[in-house]
């Protein structure tokens, strides 16, 4: 993936993301030219981790509550599972920071908790995205200016052919056998991944 591309340059990247459920965009398309919020990212990582289902049945069952005002009812389910697991947290007690842009070194660290890697365990805040450029994803640092959804598109593509922690598979494959992904819907996609991989 061209990591020098202008905004709105994965428009292809986007539609694959839409047509597995990992991306949705609005009246006006996938907005990918504008700056992808904390609350968006953390959609995009619950989807990550195969559990927008589970996130969105525990929280209408009240089994699940969201800490943080400043999070919508879209956004709720999603923070909510994230907090309650320990992978995501606010900016504050009381606020999460869900209007606020999220930057490229957050999402990688994103990215690196969906592959199951721990903070302080396998990478640290510091050096994320060193660690995640050595596992064949793009280093964050190099994307200068503000941090679009076009990047995010384009990051979480590539995560989704990078490898869990383990080696055991990658990670559009896990999502596919643990049934948050339909097979069908996801082959034309694992094609192009496995053939980069085979590379």
């Amino acid at each position: 993936l061209c990591v020098t591309a202008s905004a709105s340059s994965f428009d292809n990247a986007a539609e694959e993301l839409a047509a597995i459920g990992m991306l949705k965009g609005g009246a006006g398309g996938f907005s990918l030219d504008k700056a992808p919020t904390r609350a968006q990212a953390a959609i995009m990582l619950v989807r990550l981790f195969g559990a927008e289902e589970e996130a969105k049945a525990a929280y209408a069952a009240g089994e699940l509550r969201c800490p943080f005002a400043d999070v919508n009812e879209t956004a709720a389910p999603y923070v909510a599972w994230l907090t309650d697991r320990g992978i995501a947290s606010g900016t504050s007690a009381a606020a999460f920071g869900a209007s606020d842009a999220c930057t490229g070194k957050a999402y990688t660290i994103f990215l690196l908790r969906a592959l199951g890697y721990r903070d302080n365990v396998d990478f640290t805040s510091a050096n994320a995205q060193e660690f995640a450029m050595s596992l064949g994803l793009l280093d964050t640092s190099l994307l200068t200016g503000e941090f679009l959804r076009d990047d995010l598109v384009s990051l979480t593509y590539q995560a989704l052919g990078a490898d869990l922690k383990g080696g055991e598979t990658y990670l559009l494959d896990s999502l596919v056998k643990g049934g948050a992904v339909s097979p069908a819907v996801a082959r034309p996609i694992m094609d192009k991944l496995e053939a980069d991989r085979a590379l």
